[in-house]
């Protein structure tokens, strides 16, 4: 019995479209047809997308193939979260953060090649407010609000994530937020705070350096201060694995915990997709092994 396998192909995605020849043609030649059953399901929205997958859950091994960047990614393990689905990722945005931590390889027909392997891991998920899913790195402050607006450029890219970055960061009012980690409570002033399920934002920036993907754990990050004239030894320490020794920066360990904010709402970042909370409390917890994906 065949591997029933759907690559989920959004056509509104512009680098999909450009790159959908090459896709077509390295899944043609390196899927081996006598072990996988191949679908190539190009869709037009979230819901379309959803009810194809809803359709393979019954299907022998299912795998689906999330053809983008991190946010295709987000929304398709929102989609299979708790179900007998495996994810697989063919990795086309700017940061690839759940792909760089599996090790699946940046370029398509290497990442093809790599499904066809089928070597399989089951890694935690963080869930918030019951509700929303994701796998590697969320947030509140700044960098939930680059989030916010980096999801409405019309031009995406790391050149252009980096310029919104600077143009607000003379602007940003530090947030106050109430840590609850069981019965201890934590009071920050803080320029950002993240909880990181995998090490990385993705561009191999290492936020959580001690992050495991299947530790049953979250690590939390929480930066008071950002120091405007360091902050190239910031990024240094960012790119190095090394935030963790920045003076203006407290980490935790936690299998749940709650963040809230003296703001009527919240808004926050699951894997850079921006998520407006109706309220100004997140509860957030790690579900350990609910996801399972074809790793390089």
């Amino acid at each position: 019995m065949k591997n029933d396998m759907v690559f989920i192909l959004n056509r509104n995605s512009g680098r999909v479209k450009q790159k959908l020849p090459q896709i077509y043609r390295a899944v043609d030649k390196y899927i081996n047809k006598d072990v996988f059953s191949v679908r190539m399901a190009e869709t037009s929205s979230p819901e379309e997308a959803r009810k194809i997958i809803a359709e393979l859950e019954n299907g022998y091994n299912p795998v689906v193939v999330a053809v983008g960047g991190d946010g295709t990614v987000n929304k398709t393990l929102n989609h299979i979260a708790g179900k007998n689905i495996m994810l697989g990722i063919i990795p086309l945005g700017s940061g690839n953060a759940l792909a760089r931590e599996m090790k699946i390889p940046l370029h398509i027909e290497k990442a093809v090649q790599k499904l066809n392997d089928f070597r399989v891991r089951s890694i935690d998920l963080m869930r918030v407010n019951r509700q929303y899913y994701g796998a590697c790195v969320g947030g509140i402050g700044f960098d939930a609000l680059i989030a916010q607006k980096f999801e409405n450029l019309t031009e995406r890219g790391l050149k252009n994530y980096i310029r919104l970055s600077v143009q607000e960061f003379f602007k940003y009012k530090n947030i106050e937020v109430v840590l609850q980690i069981g019965q201890a409570e934590y009071r920050h002033n803080a320029f950002l705070v993240s909880f990181a399920n995998t090490s990385q934002y993705g561009n191999n920036a290492y936020i959580a350096p001690k992050a495991k993907p299947d530790d049953g754990m979250l690590d939390i990050v929480v930066m008071k201060k950002l120091e405007v004239h360091k902050t190239p030894v910031l990024a240094a320490k960012l790119f190095t694995k090394k935030i963790d020794t920045y003076k203006h920066l407290e980490y935790y360990k936690a299998d749940k915990f709650s963040l809230i904010t003296t703001s009527e709402k919240m808004y926050m970042h699951l894997d850079g997709e921006p998520i407006e909370l109706e309220e100004n409390r997140a509860d957030v917890e790690v579900l350990p092994g609910l996801l399972k994906v074809v790793v390089g």
